[in-house]
């Protein structure tokens, strides 16, 4: 399985997402043209039109606010449902092993899949898509913006996401070299926790935690 594959699963909490998403860019580039229009505006000592601009700029940050709170819930909702589709399917895998394959893993192995390695995909997986999603986004907006000023800024904005695109590439293998790496201590960490408690718990009914 791969994160596209739960994205699809869940099409309709990511597109309710993604929407937010993409209003959030809007009203970055919104906020940034009527901006400058509003400065035009004090420079040409043209109060009406400076009003008038001043409204649009506070109505769209109203909207930006509203933004915010949406994509919150929205982001919250849909992360959610794909960790509960990711554990469904760990619970499968673990239901279809047989006795001997089950038991090549400790059950705080098992316990680590769907806590702590379900933490470390929603922080590098989900919540990085919509980082890179919404830089994306922002370039797009951006690359409209300039070329509404002039067409040459649009060379600085390509070399931008040139580096956008492929600065990643370079840290990606370390990535998941330190995920991998993650995903075991984390193992070790609950078994160890496991194994502790299993001991107080022998302890306790031996009467001897004095010991």
């Amino acid at each position: 399985m791969t994160l596209k594959t739960y994205l699809i699963r869940c099409k309709r909490s990511n597109s309710i997402w993604l929407f937010w998403i993409f209003i959030n860019s809007l009203c970055v580039y919104l906020n940034g043209i009527l901006s400058a229009k509003a400065i035009s505006t004090i420079v040409n000592f043209d109060l009406q039109g400076f009003l008038y601009l001043s409204g649009a700029i506070l109505a769209v940050n109203l909207i930006w606010v509203l933004q915010i709170y949406q994509n919150s819930k929205a982001s919250e909702k849909a992360i959610q449902e794909m960790c509960t589709e990711i554990r469904k399917d760990i619970v499968k895998s673990i239901e279809s092993k047989g006795v001997v394959r089950f038991g090549s893993k400790s059950v705080s192995a098992y316990t680590s899949w769907l806590t702590n390695d379900l933490n470390t995909i929603r922080d590098l997986g989900f919540e990085t898509l919509e980082l890179m999603i919404s830089q994306a986004l922002n370039i797009i907006f951006a690359i409209i913006a300039f070329f509404s000023f002039h067409y040459s800024l649009l060379f600085t904005i390509l070399i931008f996401f040139i580096l956008m695109v492929n600065l990643p590439k370079i840290f990606t293998k370390k990535m998941e070299n330190k995920a991998v790496y993650f995903t075991e201590k984390n193992e070790e960490l609950v078994k160890a926790i496991d194994d502790s408690l299993s001991g107080f718990r022998m302890l306790s009914n031996a009467n001897q935690l004095h010991f």
